[in-house]
């Protein structure tokens, strides 16, 4: 395998595991055991982190597609 697969593999990871953390944010705020108002920055900054893992896989395999 090599390290550019390697790499967008590893990026794959941390993108499910940021999506999961978000699922579970919402979970929390939705049913009401943490008020939305406590943790809407952290909900705020997992999207952001969910958009640029994405965005870094996509180029990443699509640079690697354009070789």
């Amino acid at each position: 395998m090599k390290a550019e697969q390697i790499f967008v593999h590893k990026l794959g990871i941390a993108q499910k595991e940021v999506r999961e953390s978000l699922y579970w944010l919402r979970l929390l705020s939705e049913s009401g055991i943490v008020r939305r108002s406590r943790i809407g920055q952290l909900m705020k900054e997992t999207q952001e982190l969910v958009s640029i893992v994405t965005t870094i896989v996509v180029k990443c395999k699509r640079n690697a597609r354009d070789k």
